[in-house]
């Protein structure tokens, strides 16, 4: 306080402007957030019925499940339509509450608890706004991975799209290439330097790029593609291969 006697209210009213601010903003990032989290799951689930449709074409499987990014998707087909249901299956999280310590505060001047309130009003609107910056910082974080996923989920659409009428399927022992057989045509897609690509009449068509690694797995008819991103982000998606009995 200065000797006008306004400083410290002056300074209280602009963290408190400043705090209203960012508060203002923190919902709007977690509605989109929460939206675009919801129309993902969403698009996952159709996914997840047609792989359970081409189970039942197949062996006439009628139900399952699939874990995909730590959410669980059963799936069930009752002769007429298929019924997805889906929720996350993250570990619950547990906060210790200890009991608070009986305190006394006594000065012979008389105003030391009056200083403390003033501080600790001071250190609260502080800590408010760090914590409203790291919210902010982890939600652009997360804005700019929305890129990686939604390249992630066309390459899983068009690869899904091709696998169909197989007759024969194969992974080279390096786990790079895999190769199939369909009633038309021979496919083969390769993990080659940074992108995964499918070779089409000679030469290259990309399905996903910016990668930094990949690698394809095949056992009993299910196919895993996993990827690392440029982020660090690891995906991972397994597929169904229906083989054409000769």
């Amino acid at each position: 306080m200065n000797e006008s006697g306004y400083s410290f209210i002056e300074t209280i009213l602009a963290m408190g402007i400043l705090m209203l601010l960012c508060s203002s903003l923190l919902p709007i990032t977690y509605t989109m957030k929460t939206n675009l989290m919801n129309k993902k799951m969403e698009m996952i689930a159709a996914e997840t019925a047609y792989e359970g449709l081409k189970l039942f074409q197949a062996v006439q499987q009628t139900e399952g499940t699939r874990i995909i990014e730590q959410v669980e998707y059963q799936w069930v087909f009752n002769g007429e339509e298929i019924c997805v249901r889906f929720h996350n299956i993250l570990s619950s999280h547990a906060k210790n509450v200890f009991p608070l310590q009986e305190m006394s505060m006594n000065n012979e001047k008389g105003y030391t608890l009056l200083e403390a309130m003033f501080q600790l009003i001071v250190f609260v609107l502080i800590s408010h706004l760090f914590v409203l910056i790291m919210l902010w910082y982890a939600e652009m974080t997360s804005t700019m991975q929305t890129d990686e996923q939604s390249k992630w989920e066309l390459f899983v659409y068009d690869l899904n799209k091709g696998l169909k009428d197989i007759l024969t399927f194969s992974v080279r022992d390096d786990h790079k290439r895999i190769t199939f057989q369909t009633t038309e045509s021979v496919h083969y897609i390769d993990c080659y330097r940074n992108t995964i690509r499918e070779q089409v009449n000679g030469g290259h068509v990309p399905m996903l790029n910016g990668i930094n690694k990949c690698q394809f797995t095949y056992s009993g008819n299910m196919l895993t593609v996993a990827v690392e991103m440029p982020s660090g982000m690891q995906k991972e998606r397994t597929f169904y291969v229906p083989i054409i009995e000769k």
